[in-house]
């Protein structure tokens, strides 16, 4: 699996449940949904606040289709803030038509799964919704994603759910790893909302890194 974090007529709208999905809300927030996908992926590559403007081909977007192209990766898994300014209510068609704008002349992977912020930048969503861009299926949720992927099973999040700021979430990120606690709001967000035997996937505070003994 590889990790990407980024700086700052149309076919019918298809049901989630096309995706053979199981979705259940918690009790956080009435907008958070947990999401699980029953198809296991050979490969997927993993990107988050890609901060797209929208409107345009996205260079950021391109970067990362092109590197799961090479992969030959058949999953996309983004983790929030893939758009700057579209915090609002938009319907499951805007959306895709906003999506299918930043995509340029690449191709989406034939499954692409988008986990939005809660918070900010990305659009506000009732609960899940899935379509298609071309041939691939593209489902949206607005909370946490578990998937498995490349043998391993994975419970993805934005991170705004821990910590809303994402600035505040970047400075306790940099001062945590300084005194020796590297990546504490993703430890955090495991030990809330994800299982121990996950890896756990998120976005948000702009400080990469990976710790395969914490998962």
């Amino acid at each position: 699996m590889r990790v990407v974090q980024g700086k700052g007529g149309a076919p019918a709208q298809r049901p989630a449940g096309a995706l053979s999905i199981k979705n259940r809300r918690v009790a956080l927030s009435h907008s958070m949904h947990v999401v699980e996908v029953s198809r296991s992926h050979s490969s997927c590559i993993v990107c988050s606040d890609l901060h797209c403007g929208g409107g345009a081909a996205c260079w950021q977007l391109q970067v990362v289709l092109e590197a799961a192209r090479a992969a030959r990766a058949d999953c996309l898994l983004i983790l929030g803030d893939l758009f700057d300014k579209l915090h609002r209510r938009v319907k499951p068609e805007e959306l895709k038509q906003h999506i299918s704008l930043l995509l340029g002349d690449r191709r989406l992977p034939e499954r692409v799964y988008y986990v939005t912020s809660l918070s900010s930048h990305d659009p506000i969503l009732s609960g899940p919704v899935s379509f298609e861009i071309c041939s691939s299926e593209v489902l949206v949720v607005p909370g946490i994603l578990r998937l498995s992927a490349g043998g391993l099973s994975i419970c993805g999040l934005h991170g705004d759910a821990v910590v809303r700021s994402g600035v505040l979430a970047h400075l306790v990120n940099r001062v945590a790893s300084a005194a020796g606690r590297g990546l504490l709001l993703e430890e955090m967000a495991k030990r809330k909302f994800c299982s121990p035997c996950n890896w756990v996937l998120t976005g948000h505070t702009h400080v990469p890194g990976v710790d395969p003994a914490r998962k």
